[in-house]
């Protein structure tokens, strides 16, 4: 289930579900901040050019 492809709590808990295991997300984020793993956030969309000419 672990390979090197960024994780989130929600996409963790489908793998799990996928394996007939229940887990919850707060359990899920609990183990997380337990061994300092955090999901990367999306950035919010930003204008680099001003298209008002």
């Amino acid at each position: 289930m672990w390979c090197d492809v960024a994780n989130g709590r929600r996409r963790i808990k489908k793998a799990l579900f996928d394996q007939q295991r229940t887990v919850s997300r707060r359990r899920i984020s609990r183990l997380m901040d337990q061994e300092n793993l955090a999901c990367k956030t999306k950035r919010k969309f930003k204008a680099t050019t001003d298209s008002n000419d």
